[in-house]
Parts: C-alpha cells; sequence; structure tokens
C-alpha cells in the first residue's frame, strides 16, 4: 500500500512538473488561473488533477499522413498499420518528455471517426480535411477518402437526438405548489456576436456573385494604392499566423488583419482577395508544375547549376531552394524592394495556370521574378505549390471573417458569395439598418 502511494505521489509530481512548463507556454492553460500558479510545496495531487481539465479544455490537435514503416499500432483495433496506408493520428502531451512535448496516437482512418462518432458533444472533432496537419501531402484518392467520413461523422452529428430535460412530476409537487402558476423568468439577451450578424443561411432576394468574379463590395471598398494591398504585407501576415501554436490565435490575427488592417484603424484592402490567398488549397488554379519542374524553369532562370537545386531541393522545401538560389544569382538579381500588390500576384498566377507549354510557364516564372525580392518569390511558389506553410485550414480562416462563414462556405463553395454577404451585414446595424 505504502508502496502504491508512493508511486502515486510521483507520478503526481512529474506531472505537476509538465503542467508547469506546458501552463507556461499555453495561454490557454494560463487562463484556466484566477491566481498565480501555485507554489511547488502546495500538494503535486491536486495541482495535476486541477491542470488535467486545464488539457481537458485545450484545442485536440489532429494530424494525417502515410505510414512510414509499418510498426505502429492502431489504438483502436490493434492491428498495425501497414506502411504507406494513410493514418490519421491524435497529437496529445507526451507524459515521457521532459520538455513537455507531444506525441501522436494513430489510428486508421474508419478507427477514428468510428472513435469519434462515440466521444461527447464537447470533444473537439473533425470537420473539415483541412484541420487536419499535414493534408496538403495526401493524394486526391486519400482526401476523397477522409471528405467522405468527415460528411458522414456531420450527417450522425446532426441527426443524435436532443436530450430532454427532465421536467418534475405534478404528482411530486405539493398543492401549493400545483396551484401557483410558475414565475416567468426574464428574457434573456442574445448572444453577443463575435463579429457581425451574418448568417450562413444565403439570401435568396441577392443575386450571388460567382465564385470566380469575386465580391463587388470587397473590390469597391478596397483602395488599391494602399499598403494593406502590397504582397509584402501578406507575407508578414503569413508569418505571423504561422509562428502560432493555437488555431485560435492564428483565427485572430487573421480577424486582426481583415479588420483593422496594418494601420490598427480600418482595412483597406480586398477582402475577398486576401481570404482567396490565404486559401491556396481550397480556393485554388491548377499549374501543372511539380518541384522538379519548377526547379528545372528556374535553373535556366537564374542561370545556376540545376543539379545543386535538385539536390538542396532534399531539404523538402521548394520554395525555400528557389529563394536562395535567387539570392545567389549573379544574373538575375531580385528586386530591392517589394513592391508587388496581390492584385498584381493573382493576375500573374491566373496567367501562369493558363500556360501547359514549358517554354510558356518559364516565360511567366521569369516575368514573375523579375519584380519580386527572394522572399517575394518564396510566398509566390508557396501559393503555385498550394501551401503557405501556416498551419491553418478552412475553419480558421474562414473563423476570422465571420463565425458562419465556414459553414456557409461548406454550402455553397463559393468565397466570393460569403464575402460579399459577410461585407453586407457588416454595413447594417441591428434590425438591417444600415450603420453611419
Amino acid at each position: 500500500m505504502t508502496g502504491t502511494f508512493k508511486l502515486l505521489h510521483q507520478a503526481a509530481r512529474t506531472f505537476y512538473q509538465l503542467a508547469t512548463k506546458t501552463a507556461l507556454q499555453c495561454p490557454t492553460a494560463l487562463h484556466c488561473y484566477s491566481s498565480p500558479l501555485p507554489h511547488p510545496g502546495t500538494s503535486h495531487l491536486k495541482f495535476a488533477l486541477h491542470i488535467s481539465s486545464c488539457h481537458n479544455m485545450a484545442e485536440q490537435r489532429y494530424c494525417v499522413e502515410y505510414a512510414k514503416r509499418g510498426t505502429a499500432g492502431c489504438k483502436k483495433c490493434k492491428e498495425k498499420i501497414a506502411k504507406g496506408i494513410v493514418r490519421v493520428g491524435k497529437i496529445v502531451p507526451n507524459p515521457f518528455s521532459e520538455s513537455a512535448g507531444d506525441m501522436k496516437e494513430w489510428y486508421h482512418v474508419k478507427c477514428m471517426f468510428e472513435k469519434l462518432e462515440r466521444v461527447r458533444a464537447t470533444t473537439k472533432k473533425i470537420d473539415d480535411l483541412t484541420e487536419l496537419e499535414g493534408w496538403q501531402e495526401l493524394q486526391d484518392p486519400e482526401k476523397d477518402l477522409i471528405n467522405q467520413h468527415v460528411k458522414e461523422l456531420a450527417a450522425k452529428a446532426g441527426a443524435a437526438p436532443t436530450p430532454r430535460k427532465k421536467t418534475p412530476s405534478k404528482t411530486n409537487q405539493s398543492p401549493g405548489a400545483q396551484s401557483t402558476p410558475p414565475a416567468k423568468a426574464p428574457a434573456a439577451n442574445p448572444s453577443p456576436l463575435k463579429f457581425s450578424g451574418f448568417s450562413a443561411k444565403p439570401d435568396p432576394s441577392s443575386p450571388a456573385p460567382s465564385s470566380s468574379s469575386g465580391s463587388s463590395l470587397s473590390t469597391a471598398q478596397c483602395d488599391p494604392k494602399h499598403k494593406d494591398c502590397l504582397l509584402r504585407e501578406f507575407r508578414k501576415l503569413c508569418v505571423m499566423v504561422a509562428d502560432q501554436a493555437s488555431y485560435n490565435t492564428k483565427t485572430q490575427i487573421i480577424h486582426d488583419f481583415l479588420t483593422k488592417g496594418t494601420g490598427g484603424d480600418v482595412f483597406h484592402g480586398d477582402t475577398y482577395l486576401t481570404v482567396k490567398l490565404l486559401l491556396p488549397g481550397v480556393i485554388k488554379n491548377v499549374y501543372n508544375l511539380n518541384d522538379k519542374q519548377i526547379v528545372k524553369l528556374y535553373s535556366r532562370v537564374f542561370n545556376c547549376n540545376q543539379e545543386e537545386m535538385v539536390r538542396d531541393l532534399e531539404q523538402g522545401d521548394v520554395s525555400e531552394t528557389v529563394r536562395i538560389f535567387f539570392e545567389d544569382s549573379k544574373t538575375f538579381p531580385p528586386a530591392a524592394k517589394s513592391l508587388l500588390t496581390i492584385h498584381e500576384v493573382d493576375e500573374m498566377l491566373n496567367q501562369l495556370s493558363k500556360m501547359t507549354k514549358e517554354e510558356d510557364q518559364q516565360k511567366v516564372l521569369e516575368d514573375i521574378a523579375r519584380r519580386c525580392t527572394s522572399n517575394d518569390l518564396k510566398c509566390i511558389i508557396r501559393l503555385i505549390k498550394h501551401d503557405l506553410k501556416m498551419n491553418s485550414g478552412a475553419k480558421h480562416v474562414l473563423d476570422a471573417l465571420d463565425p458562419n462563414a465556414y459553414d456557409a462556405f461548406k454550402a455553397s463553395r463559393n468565397l466570393g458569395d460569403v464575402v460579399e454577404r459577410v461585407l453586407r451585414n457588416r454595413q447594417q446595424g441591428p434590425g438591417g439598418k444600415k450603420n453611419a
């Protein structure tokens, strides 16, 4: 009995140390406290139980990849996940790491979604493919498989019966209580809206713009000469989002940019185009260019050794390879200052998507690079590859636009219509009246 108690005490002490590090690094955990962290002399077990509840409140993260060796077992069915088979990972705190790191619990795709069908309503589920870290590396068949499971999970969750509140039986009430009518509760104030009164349901009376035409209201509100439209500011936004681990923080950063702009007062840029470029893996052109083709074409543009670029490409990021060799080019140096706008970048990318011959693609890529700094070109290559390396999906970006924007986009897949209706609702005050 004494040995068991010592073991439990040691486990609580270890958990306390890990939890303290996690709490200091995680704003979500710190938010759980109304007072400073307890002194190490406090009961370790009591503190461990408290911080455990904070971990349960934190966001659940998931990832996806192809099994690398075929040695990991599925946490649900206990069978090995064969090498090359797509698997979904649940990212959890690693209790054996002194640095309070993470570990992954692996599942077959089917097993993961069967598990999610049975979790509590408050548990974070997978609502979209883009919520899975690493989803960009999947092939189309695996993307389609996961999308189908996501749809089925959402359908089952929507069909779940709402639990009924228990009402006291009349036979158990006193005669006085039966004759006295229940007092009416005061009308509750409607929940405050985060950003606007936008509804996910489209307005049938308003013509919806096509997804390719964008949003006319976004265009009308945009000042093309303002710095909010510069690619440089867009790059800064991407870096700030990528540097954050919390999805809520990522969303808040994007929301602040889309509402306050670079000046901190109001956004003067093109809301539709900014959101579109933040979602290159969702709203995407087809460029018919893989990593080695990009390296091949830019080795010609920069007049550098293609084999050296290919060797550098083994590091895994073609955009970084292009940036390095662009900076080192003697015959084709990068621009001294970043002056490109996102509208110019979008036009260049649309032009590139129309090219099918190698020489035509090289000409467009050369024209793009001619106006770019090295970091500009790095960002554009990531747009071409449909991955800005921000580790954020459609939900996190669209939640920044409006709390209902993601649901609306899932229903229509029409970003132009969603942005148009969000901006229209922002112009209106309570009761549909326009703000002054």
